[in-house]
């Protein structure tokens, strides 16, 4: 098989036994175990991945910290990137529970729902990491004591981070340490998609995407023209899957990736759907289904979160429910499904990576 090379991972932790399986969908890049460490996490919250410089995860449990592997998918080779110790120095907290998370640059750029904070950490300098926006911070241009980063994204070329904040129901950046600006308001947010509380959020190039599961659509907002609409209806989602339930998009399992398609985990379905933005009502499409992903390696469907591997798709299974294998998961390439053996398998729909 084709030796998938990469260096570098980012990760927080906890351990639990791990089982592999063939599957003809997909393959497992790393266990929950490989990622921690060993160091007894028991859940993995979220990743960031750059295909040029590193692969990094984060994750929560015990020993909350952000690792790194090197040649992922091959040797795994572990080291802490930030450890327990410089974590809690920098925020205050022993646990992340990512609410996004992505790279630029050199930079890991990261969103935290359980102390409501934001970070950014070197991919390159151990233990340097610092806030960005603190949970005080971020109440005051809240306009709120309860402020909530729910879900976002990073824009790889920028580096700056989308969140939706569920209190006030906007969208905002983060735009210097303690600052942030609303990029779309809640006013805004319904009129594109007729209710302000949204679902799932991705960036591609200068245009956000985000799904409302109380219409059931997908919808857009450029960042440019600040001007937004409906990029699928629930009718249109239905015709093209021939299912009855539109978009039901989970939270942080949305992303715009470098092949120019957006990806969104539907809780609905259980699978991953995949739209290109130029053409979504003829491509639209399911990546894997509910069946491909408990027959494959990670024996489940709980996604928490998508991601980009060496040029395709990957994702986190973040726990045990369910019996699934937490992890890091990716859509092999093309050549290495041959030499699995696997090309004589009928692949269901038009798979897309």
């Amino acid at each position: 098989m084709k030796k998938w090379t990469i260096s570098g991972i980012v990760a927080v932790f906890a351990v639990t036994t791990l089982a592999a399986s063939a599957s003809a969908q997909y393959v497992k890049l790393a266990s929950l175990a490989e990622v921690g460490g060993g160091a007894g996490n028991t859940f993995l919250a979220g990743f960031a991945i750059d295909g040029t410089a590193g692969t990094f995860l984060l994750s929560t449990g015990v020993n909350a910290r952000i690792t790194q592997l090197a040649d992922l998918g091959g040797a795994n080779t572990f080291s802490t990137l930030v450890s327990p110790t410089a974590y809690t120095a920098a925020s205050g907290r022993t646990t992340i529970a990512a609410a996004y998370a992505g790279i630029s640059g050199t930079t890991l750029v990261f969103g935290e729902t359980g102390g409501d904070q934001l970070y950014n950490a070197s991919t390159v300098v151990a233990d340097t990491i610092s806030v960005t926006g603190t949970n005080a911070s971020l109440d005051a241009f809240a306009g709120s004591a309860t402020s909530n980063i729910a879900f976002g994204t990073v824009s790889p070329s920028s580096g700056a981070p989308y969140f939706y904040e569920s209190f006030s129901d906007d969208i905002i950046t983060n735009t210097g340490t303690n600052t942030y600006a609303t990029a779309v308001d809640m006013a805004v947010l319904t009129s594109i998609s007729g209710g302000s509380v949204i679902n799932g959020l991705a960036i591609q190039g200068n245009t956000l995407y985000f799904g409302n599961n109380a219409f059931d659509g997908l919808y857009s907002y450029n960042l440019t023209t600040n001007s937004g609409g409906t990029v699928l209806s629930a009718a249109a989602i239905n015709a093209a899957l021939g299912i009855g339930t539109g978009a039901t998009v989970n939270n942080t399992g949305m992303f715009g990736a470098p092949n120019g398609l957006v990806y969104y985990f539907d809780t609905a379905l259980d699978s991953i759907i995949s739209f290109d933005p130029a053409d979504a009502a003829n491509t639209i499409d399911v990546v894997l289904s509910n069946a491909d992903l408990i027959a494959g390696p990670g024996g489940g469907a709980g996604i928490t979160q998508l991601g980009w591997f060496n040029g395709r798709l990957a994702f986190i299974l973040g726990t045990t429910a369910g019996g699934q294998a937490p992890g890091v998961y990716a859509i092999p390439e093309p050549s290495s499904l041959a030499l699995l053996g696997l090309c004589g398998l009928t692949l269901l729909g038009r798979r897309r990576s």
